[in-house]
Formats: C-alpha cells, structure tokens, sequence
C-alpha cells in the first residue's frame, strides 16, 4: 500500500489482524485508533503507509517542513519513536531501490528432511558469479543460525550467520566464482546451528 498526499487520514492493516487500521496527521503527533500519539517533526503535511523494512507490517512515514520521520511498526499495531531524517521539501513516495525485495522471504532446510539441503542446477560448462543472497528473518540475535555452504564441493562459508552483516532482515549478498565442469552446479548447506536458510540465487557467466 502507497497513499501520498496531503493532510488526511490514512489506513492499513498495521496488526494483519484483517481490519484497517487508522492513522490520522493532526499537528504534529500520529493519532492511532483511540488514543497513541506518536509525536514526529514540526509542520507535518504528508503520510503515507507502508512497509518500509520489509518485516510485512505497515510502517508509517510523514514528510515535514525540514525532513522526513519514520515510525516503524513493532509487529503489533504499536510504533516505535519516530526517526528524523533532515531533507529537503517534496513529495514522498516509497519503493523498493536496491532490490531488497529479494529477501523478505526464504527458504529453509530442516534436518528432517528427506532430500539433502542442496541444489543442483543444470547449466552449460563454464565459469560463473554465483551471488548467494541471505538474509536473517527468523532470529534477533546472532548466533542462533550458523551454517556453511559449498559450491562444487569446495567450501566458501563457513559457520555463516547473516545476521552479523547488518542485523535482522537485513541483506546479506555473498559471491562466488565457481567452474562447471560436469554440467551441474551444485550448491550444498551443512547444518550447524538451526536449519540454513537461503533468499535467491544469482548466476551470471564469469567468462
């Protein structure tokens, strides 16, 4: 959801609980439902709802006379502290610039099971730029997802845990070179902590 203009009330569903929620610029404070407040910068004229960290809630954000402040959704309805970011006069719009959309979901290997945690994908024999694209949506804290990772047998991470690249949910791009010889690229995970976890693959001739 995208809303952008000017001062006025704005819904989503911010608790996904299946009802729109509302969210009203009045002065300079958010009224949410019955009674938060959440106080944002002086002179407030635009709002918009939104996700804005990929978390599936709907943030908020309002441009002000001398920048722009974000309240992020605390996974309930609530909202934390707005964040001021000083910038000039304008519209606001939100989109996804630098292809994070890649890791708002993943893919996980249970040790149960049957199959390995493995992919094999056929191509020509070559050389390649494998992009391995992680991200840690599960877990908070570090150290409650460790795995390593092989290409073409050769290990590349070890004990890898995305969450140290930039915190929750953040990215984590990790690339490779890696010659086919046999007209399969295999890429395997080795458990070590909970079950790995992987956003997309991105392969690219290395020729």
């Amino acid at each position: 959801m995208l809303l952008s203009c000017a001062q006025g009330l704005r819904s989503a569903d911010c608790n996904q609980n299946g009802v729109e929620d509302a969210a009203d610029l009045r002065s300079q404070n958010f009224r949410f439902s019955a009674s938060p407040s959440y106080p944002v910068g002086a002179n407030p004229w635009s709002l918009i709802a939104t996700d804005l960290d990929g978390d599936g809630k709907a943030d908020l954000a309002t441009v002000e006379g001398n920048g722009v402040s974000v309240l992020l959704n605390l996974r309930d309805g609530t909202f934390q502290s707005a964040v001021s970011y000083p910038v000039g006069g304008g519209s606001l719009i939100a989109a996804d610039l630098s292809d994070h959309g890649l890791y708002r979901t993943d893919r996980w290997f249970s040790e149960d099971e049957v199959l390995p945690p493995a992919y094999r994908l056929p191509l020509p024999r070559g050389s390649y730029l494998v992009t391995l694209h992680f991200a840690e949506l599960g877990f908070r804290a570090p150290g409650r997802r460790r795995f390593d990772v092989r290409l073409e047998g050769t290990e590349v991470l070890k004990d890898h845990d995305p969450i140290t690249k930039g915190g929750y949910a953040a990215a984590d791009p990790e690339r490779f070179r890696s010659d086919v010889e046999d007209g399969m690229l295999d890429i395997e995970f080795v458990h070590r902590v909970e079950d790995p976890a992987i956003c997309a693959i991105e392969i690219e001739r290395g020729d």
